[in-house]
């Protein structure tokens, strides 16, 4: 009876109950097994993203990448995201999220490593990486989204293995297209054995795919290295926010809305602060109406609430930006949280829209732009 309990069917219990208590956990055990082309796709595409990446001019880009951890981390190529002040990570058109930061890159390997703000709902499986070589000749299988058709699926073989500098790639048959780019490549068992990284296009070739090697892949997810990009012989450039050595990331829509709510419209003005400590300044902008002010200095931001008669009206959370196009990238971001958590918006405001809570409070999210400074704003108000 024990040897019955403690044999295969105790393993294959204790491995139903791990699965149930981790559903984050890896789709990557030891044990190699072969998978039909359909079974990759059904066991791993769950794990791929589309991401939609902003930059400072206001252009976008198409890119993909792929969960390699519990902790909400995604892996793609560093030349998807270099230059981004807003990425949006989308696991289907109802399932997207933002990406906080890049916490690890390597431009010389093209590799990098983002991290979204928002836990997976539902939890989303990570991909192992496999360190064992396939043979020239051995099949691959890609899913990417090459010009945004999420989750597409392609096959090839490994070609060879060739050199870029210092880096690792495999040469693939398995298409790349634009927006294929951090796509997993995979073996016939579901494991990682390379991630897409380019093609060879032109008129005398056909079918000139790599990715960069798992071992490459292993080695930057166990350094988490942040190299800076190698400057040019032009002008240095001040980074944007997400590819700064050091970045400090906006605040999200939560980390903003519980702010505001120290100032919740309808508190007295003197809880208010309380909750916030004392203001930098207080401005009379009316007979019993004035404007309270608190600095963020690091964030560039500033909290305004404003009270009349001892009651707080409307506090608002104001951040500037250099530029017209980072304003509208992040107000962008910012109205992409707000419907995910409050639904369809009521209406509109300057630049944004406004929704109408349960508690009639009103949350707002615009930008404004003045002569010298560009304004993204979040509001509560009555």
């Amino acid at each position: 009876m024990k040897k019955t309990l403690y044999g295969a069917a105790g393993l294959s219990l204790l491995w139903t109950l791990l699965l149930w208590m981790f559903p984050e956990a890896s789709l990557f055990s030891g044990k190699a097994e072969a998978l039909s082309t359909a079974e990759i796709f059904q066991r791993c595409s769950p794990s791929v993203a589309t991401l939609l990446v902003t930059r400072k001019d206001g252009k976008q880009s198409l890119g993909t990448a792929f969960v390699t951890s519990a902790g909400r981390e995604l892996l793609t190529n560093f030349h998807i995201v270099d230059g981004a002040v807003s990425i949006t990570v989308y696991f289907s058109e109802q399932t997207w999220y933002n990406a906080k930061r890049i916490v690890a890159q390597d431009p010389e390997k093209d590799l990098a490593l983002i991290w979204v703000e928002d836990r997976f709902d539902p939890p989303v499986p990570w991909l192992g990486v496999s360190r064992t070589r396939i043979p020239e000749g051995g099949d691959v299988v890609v899913i990417g989204s090459p010009l945004g058709f999420d989750r597409t699926i392609s096959t090839g073989i490994v070609s060879g293995y060739r050199r870029r500098g210092t880096t690792s790639l495999l040469q693939i048959t398995a298409p790349i297209s634009e927006g294929s780019s951090g796509s997993p490549v995979f073996d016939g068992n579901g494991r990682v054995v390379g991630i897409a990284v380019g093609a060879v296009k032109n008129d005398r070739s056909e079918g000139i795919n790599f990715a960069v090697d798992a071992e490459e892949i292993a080695a930057f997810l166990s350094a988490r290295p942040f190299r800076e990009k190698v400057a040019s012989k032009s002008p240095p450039r001040q980074a944007v926010p997400m590819s700064a050595r050091k970045p400090v990331p906006p605040l999200s829509f939560e980390e903003i809305m519980a702010k505001l709510e120290l100032a919740r419209p309808g508190m007295p003005a003197s809880q208010a602060g309380q909750n916030l400590g004392e203001p930098a300044r207080t401005e009379e902008r009316g007979r019993n109406y004035y404007c309270n002010t608190w600095d963020f200095g690091d964030q560039k931001a500033l909290l305004l609430v404003w009270d009349r008669n001892g009651v707080v009206e409307r506090s608002t959370w104001v951040e500037y930006y250099r530029t017209k196009e980072e304003a509208a990238a992040r107000v962008q971001s910012g109205l992409d949280s707000a419907a995910r958590r409050l639904g369809k918006p009521s209406g509109s405001s300057q630049g944004g829209n406004v929704w109408k809570r349960q508690d009639g409070i009103v949350v707002g999210v615009e930008q404004q732009s003045g002569r010298d400074s560009h304004m993204v704003i979040f509001r509560l108000g009555r």
